[in-house]
C-alpha cells in the first residue's frame, strides 16, 4: 500500500511525508480498543472459516465483526505510519534510500500490529520499533551483501551486537569476544566466524568446522515462537542503556533479565554488597526512569 504512494510520482514521497504530519498518533486506550477489535476479527473469521452451515443471522455478525477488526487494523497500521518515518530518518546505516527504507519499515510495522498482544500492558509504539528496525536491518544486511545471508544469522548478529553494547555499559571497557559470547551462549568461534562473514561477502556453503558444517548450518533457525522472545530481551536491554550501570544491574539481577532466574531484593543486595533498603531505592529510581519507555510493565510481568 504506501510503496506504491510513494513511488507514484517524483514528489510522491514529499506528499506522503506530509499527509502523516495530519496524522495525530494513537492513545494507549485507542492502542487497546484497536487491538481488541483486530483480536475479535480475527476470531469471528476463525469460525466464518470452520463453520460453512452457519444461519444467515449468525454469518452477517460475524462479517460484521470481521470487517470491523479489517477497520482496526488498517487504522492502527495508518496511525503509525509516522514512527516508521522516523525510524527510517534516523537508522544509522542507509544503505537503502529512504522510499525503500520506509517501504520495508511499513511491512515490519503491519507485522507487529498482526502480533501485538495489548493483555500483556505494553504500547504498541514500543512492541513495534523493534518489528520496524528489524524489517529495515534486514533489507540492508540482504542489499549489501553480494550472497545473502539468512535472516536468523542477521538476528544472531543484531542480537550480539546489542549484547556487546549492554556489557560495555556494564564494564565500562569494550567487552571482548569471549564476554560476547559467554553472555549470549554461542560458541566463541561461531561468533567470530559471523563477524567475518557480515565484514565480506562468502560462500554459504564454505566449511566452516570441524565436523564439515557449512556456514548456513552453524546455527539453527530459531522456531517462530522464539521471536517474541528476543524481542522482549532485545528491547529490555537497549532501554537498560538509559540507566546508570548500578541501576541497570540492580534490575538485571532483580529481574534475571541475564540468566532467566530472578533474585530477591535481599540476593541483590547480597551480591552488590549494599543494603536491601538501598537496592529497592535504586530499583524504584530505575523504574520511575524507564517509565516512559513502557519498560516497567515488562518487568512487572516477570516478577
Amino acid at each position: 500500500m504506501t510503496s506504491a504512494t510513494i513511488n507514484e510520482t517524483p514528489d510522491a514521497s514529499r506528499h506522503y511525508l506530509h499527509d502523516l504530519d495530519h496524522l495525530p498518533s494513537l492513545t494507549a486506550e485507542e492502542e487497546i480498543e484497536y487491538a481488541k477489535r483486530i483480536e475479535v476479527g480475527l476470531y469471528a473469521g476463525e469460525l466464518l472459516a470452520a463453520s460453512p452451515d452457519l444461519e444467515e443471522s449468525a454469518r452477517t455478525e460475524l462479517e460484521t465483526l470481521r470487517a470491523q477488526g479489517e477497520a482496526a487494523k488498517q487504522q492502527m497500521i495508518l496511525r503509525n505510519l509516522s514512527l516508521v518515518v522516523d525510524i527510517a530518518r534516523t537508522t544509522r546505516r542507509k544503505v537503502l534510500p529512504l522510499e525503500d527504507r520506509i517501504a520495508e519499515g511499513n511491512l515490519g510495522l503491519i507485522h507487529a500490529v498482526e502480533k501485538f498482544d495489548y493483555a500483556q500492558g505494553n504500547r504498541f509504539c514500543t512492541y513495534a520499533t523493534w518489528w520496524i528496525k528489524q524489517k529495515i536491518s534486514r533489507s540492508q544486511n540482504n542489499t549489501g551483501h553480494m550472497i545473502r545471508l539468512p535472516d536468523h544469522v542477521h538476528d544472531v548478529l543484531n542480537s550480539a551486537d546489542a549484547t556487546a553494547r549492554a556489557l560495555e555499559a556494564e564494564l565500562g571497557r569494550e567487552p571482548t569476544l569471549a564476554d560476547v559470547a559467554a553472555e549470549t551462549g554461542i560458541a566463541e568461534q561461531d561468533l567470530a566466524q559471523l563477524r567475518q562473514v557480515r565484514s565480506r561477502p562468502l560462500s554459504l556453503n564454505k566449511r566452516v568446522a570441524e565436523d564439515g558444517s557449512e556456514l548456513h548450518e552453524v546455527l539453527a533457525s530459531p522456531a517462530p515462537d522464539v521471536a517474541d522472545a528476543v524481542v522482549e530481551r532485545d528491547l529490555i536491554r537497549e532501554l537498560l542503556t538509559a540507566l546508570p550501570p548500578i541501576q541497570a544491574q540492580v534490575l538485571a539481577l532483580r529481574y534475571g533479565l541475564a540468566d532467566g532466574h530472578p533474585c530477591s531484593s535481599a540476593q541483590v543486595a547480597h551480591h552488590l554488597q549494599l543494603s536491601r533498603r538501598r537496592i529497592i531505592q535504586l530499583e524504584g529510581q530505575a523504574l520511575k526512569t524507564l517509565r516512559g519507555h513502557d519498560l516497567a510493565a515488562l518487568l512487572a510481568d516477570r516478577d
